[in-house]
């Protein structure tokens, strides 16, 4: 009767038990796609032409096709008409002169990329080496009406970049799964096992109570259908293990 007795009980603490590592397990694997280590490299880090950090009033849209209309840079706010630009990256000065009606200056960074500032009136000769930081020029007034801005653009080869990209990391937020606090679920495993344990004092009052009546512990277990042979103890344990694990979920 005893081992009978013993096994439902340790039946039971194994069925109180299960649930918790089985809905671990898959937490952890959850949150291991979301490491750093997969995320893309972070763009090239540049500085502002403008100082203070500047405002910007129009931003990169560029044409679906290159024969089509779009706005292929970016118009920062200057802090007045006058103001002095500064190179964002280390290059050399590649063109100085007016466009159309407007005034560019250009900067040859290197590996293909170029930056492009209108209207700028710069006094630098083309060729001319320039560090990170160092004016170019001054800001024209007539870009964008009476506010005083300037226009920059970015090219690698004949492609035109967001010249943000390299001043901003522009890459989208991603947010990381909260993970369950391991203490929680240990709380919640010795809740399951004490519940368990709490029967005990019942079964044994059970099984007494068989006894008591006439009828023999090995006598009670055979009654019932056939292959359904369970101790007194077992019957009421693995119910209510069922029941409290229901109810903790």
């Amino acid at each position: 009767m005893k081992t009978g007795f013993t096994r439902a009980i340790l039946a039971a603490m194994l069925l109180a038990l299960s649930p918790v590592a089985a809905a671990a397990a898959p937490t952890s694997a959850a949150a291991a796609p979301t490491s750093p280590a997969v995320l893309p490299a972070a763009p090239a880090a540049w500085g502002w032409p403008l100082s203070p950090r500047p405002a910007v009033l129009r931003a990169f849209d560029p044409p679906a096709k290159p024969w089509l209309s779009g706005h292929r840079g970016v118009d920062l706010r200057a802090a007045h008409d006058g103001a002095p630009v500064a190179s964002p990256a280390s290059g050399t000065v590649s063109f100085v002169g007016v466009v159309v009606d407007r005034p560019v200056v250009t900067v040859d960074h290197g590996n293909g990329l170029r930056s492009s500032f209108e209207p700028v009136e710069s006094g630098l000769p083309a060729g001319a080496a320039v560090a990170a930081g160092d004016i170019l020029g001054r800001v024209r007034p007539g870009h964008c009406g009476p506010d005083p801005c300037v226009h920059w653009g970015v090219r690698r080869g004949a492609e035109y970049l967001n010249p943000l990209a390299f001043v901003m990391d522009l890459r989208p937020s991603v947010l990381l799964p909260v993970l369950p606090d391991l203490r929680v679920l240990r709380d919640l495993r010795v809740l399951r096992v004490l519940r368990v344990l709490r029967m005990v004092p019942v079964l044994r009052d059970l099984e007494g109570s068989g006894t008591r009546a006439g009828k023999r512990p090995q006598a009670a277990a055979r009654e019932g259908p056939p292959g359904q042979e369970m101790t007194m103890a077992g019957r009421p344990l693995l119910a209510y293990c069922r029941v409290a694990m229901l109810g903790s979920r």
